[in-house]
């Protein structure tokens, strides 16, 4: 690649989504696509040796509970470290960033899992602190019934940690934060999870090109606006965080 296509700055992706809703697998299938030469694939909470750290405590089965604000505080932590570590210094060398998770997550699970709401001004400014300026330039969600996806978690003899052990409530809450609080496009766009990996990645595959050759979504029923759908968007959340 010559000089002068490697000074352009590279795009960054984050798939979000449920536990259950295939994440890990379509990062794999997006991997045997397009490669790692000119990608880092990476995943939060991780990332770095201090997020791996980060994360052993915040997954971690323990008797002893952990409180919301250690919890949002730990993972904004880990997203501050693993941004000034590996995503910006990638995104500047024009390498094209695909993440697992991001802040995203921590609206979905840390404020409406845990009924939260409430703290979303404080972490707007926790989250600014973290990231700075190095923002998504594309949220794709995989949109999931939290029943599928405890479901194929248990065919799959999947072991929970203490996040996913949670309640099928606090599931819910979490894909109902997600719909509420996606970007609008074409900084955010949904994907039904539910379907087959293979017709999801096939999606998910034309969502990513159409990013890195700067194209407009193109829309079927399987990938949408969440607005299209008629989610319940919360305008104020929205205007809030993005």
């Amino acid at each position: 690649m010559s000089m002068e296509m490697r000074k352009s700055k590279g795009k960054f992706i984050v798939l979000e989504g449920g536990d259950g809703t295939g994440k890990n697998t379509q990062i794999e299938l997006l991997k045997e696509r397009f490669g790692s030469r000119e990608f880092l694939y990476t995943e939060e909470p991780g990332g770095s040796r201090l997020g791996n750290k980060i994360r052993e405590w915040v997954t971690e089965q323990d008797e002893q509970p952990m409180c919301v604000k250690a919890e949002l505080l730990l993972f904004s932590a880990s997203r501050a470290q693993h941004v000034h570590e590996k995503i910006a210094p990638a995104l500047a060398l024009g390498i094209n960033v695909i993440c697992s998770r991001f802040s995203l997550s921590t609206i979905a699970y840390q404020l409406y899992g845990r009924e939260q709401l409430h703290r979303l001004e404080a972490f707007y400014h926790i989250d600014q602190f973290a990231v700075g300026k190095t923002k998504p330039n594309l949220y794709i969600l995989l949109d999931g019934n939290p029943e599928v996806g405890r479901a194929r978690q248990d065919t799959l003899g999947f072991e929970k940690d203490r996040i996913e052990s949670e309640a099928f409530e606090f599931h819910t809450r979490v894909r109902e934060g997600y719909l509420a609080a996606l970007p609008p496009l074409p900084y955010g766009i949904c994907v039904d999870a539910d379907r087959p990996a293979e017709k999801v990645h096939r999606d998910l595959a034309m969502i990513v090109h159409n990013c890195l050759s700067e194209k407009e979504p193109e829309f079927h029923h399987h990938v949408t606006d969440p607005i299209i759908q008629g989610f319940p968007i919360d305008s104020t959340i929205k205007e809030s965080v993005w």
